[in-house]
């Protein structure tokens, strides 16, 4: 295995691990028993050490566990193959905003939590500060036109996607550019499609 390969794999585990302790958690609130880090540690059978290594305390763990179950799954969202890849993709942007702006102060208060670890550990965070849940949102979306797109191209295009479907774009456009929730996506769909179209025109396999 190479050193990227390698490196990438133990990013997933520790994905895998922080969905663990998440879904741990979820288990307990839906059986009315308190959430404490120890007895997530228990459930999601992993050391207390590496559960509170992720979610420092439980208001945290409580907080990234009611988001979580608000994400809808890609099998939810996209059931079959149907729509355009642009627009498959700018439907994960509007899931993800619209939870947003419905829950925007404990949204706001979970990118707190992320800033707040991060500094505390002054950037040296040796665990995902986040669960990275839009990434298979768009695996699935753009999944239709996988074979258009070279693998290099396609992971290029899910990186950048990412970094436009989330909280984070609509927190710009509400405190930076002003825009209401409804202008926010408006001018994120046009950039999400141009920007699929574009990258499946450039496409080598598409010149062939």
């Amino acid at each position: 295995m190479s050193r990227p390969d390698l490196k990438k794999g133990r990013t997933n585990q520790k994905l895998r691990t922080r969905k663990a302790l998440i879904e741990a958690a979820a288990r307990l609130v839906a059986a009315g028993r308190p959430v404490a880090i120890p007895e997530v540690a228990d459930e999601a059978k992993v050391s207390r050490a590496t559960a509170y290594r992720y979610f420092p305390n439980p208001d945290a763990l409580l907080l990234e566990t009611e988001l979580h179950q608000l994400v809808i799954t890609p099998e939810a969202m996209f059931p079959d193959a149907s729509g355009e890849p642009g627009q498959r993709a700018a439907r994960v942007m509007e899931h993800l905003h619209r939870l947003t702006a419905d829950r925007e102060p404990a949204f706001r208060q979970f990118m707190r939590g992320v800033m707040d670890r991060w500094l505390t550990q002054e950037g040296k965070v040796d665990s995902p500060l986040r669960g990275g849940r839009r990434m298979a949102l768009l695996e699935a979306a753009l999944a239709p036109g996988d074979e258009a797109l070279t693998p290099a191209a396609r992971e290029r295009l899910i990186l950048v996607l990412a970094m436009m479907v989330g909280q984070e774009t609509y927190f710009a456009g509400r405190d930076v550019c002003q825009m209401s929730p409804e202008e926010i996506r408006s001018a994120l769909a046009w950039a999400i499609d141009a920007l699929v179209r574009a990258s499946l025109a450039e496409s080598p396999t598409q010149r062939l």
